[in-house]
């Protein structure tokens, strides 16, 4: 049994419709995060949500201010295993945590 999903794409300036036709069973497929706008690539802390953020960098010379470009600022991720079951996730899931999720993690309550 296929599964059949229409999705409407813009490609310069254009929309054009389009149908994708899957076999069973391929519901979950990247094509399909992929056009319902969800990346999965977006490097992210599992336990806080930190990820990288765009930010500015201020130039001085002789007492101007000049304008620079933009300055992408990315999170110290780290793959890691959990010693313990939290929030969700059990004892020894592999996951990405951020430097400061892995500290807070040796630390116990």
């Amino acid at each position: 049994m296929a599964v059949a999903d229409k999705w409407r794409l813009r490609y310069k300036d254009e929309v054009h419709s389009v149908t994708l036709r899957l076999r069973s069973g391929c519901a979950d497929s990247p094509l399909l995060a992929l056009l319902a706008g969800e990346s999965g690539m977006e490097k992210t802390c599992t336990l806080c949500g930190k990820k990288s953020e765009v930010g500015g960098k201020r130039k001085l010379l002789r007492g101007h201010y000049n304008p620079t470009t933009k300055v992408r600022r990315r999170p110290n991720l780290q793959w890691v295993r959990l010693p313990r079951a939290r929030a969700g996730f059990s004892a020894g899931t592999r996951l990405l945590a951020c430097a400061k999720c892995i500290k807070a993690l040796g630390k116990t309550r």
